[in-house]
């Protein structure tokens, strides 16, 4: 995993509130997997990050539009 550095204000948001954010924002969009996403918020199992991601954004489970369902009846052999 690579290093990044983000310089924020001296508020009320922690590192953990960041990373979480980030987390959801990223599994959100696709761009890592769920269990990417746990281990970049410090969790160790998806389980956990799925548990605690509420107050962070809903989390996207399964096929968004019908061309994903589609791609996901395909890659399952259907």
């Amino acid at each position: 995993m690579r290093t990044i550095t983000i310089e924020l204000p001296d508020d009320k948001t922690t590192d953990f509130d960041v990373k979480m954010r980030v987390a959801v924002t990223l599994y959100n969009n696709q761009a890592l997997s769920l269990g990417q996403c746990a281990a970049l918020a410090g969790f160790a199992n998806r389980w956990e990050f799925m548990e605690k991601s509420a107050p962070y954004g809903e989390l996207k489970m399964g096929p968004q539009t019908p061309q994903e369902l589609e791609q996901d009846i395909r890659n399952a052999g259907f």
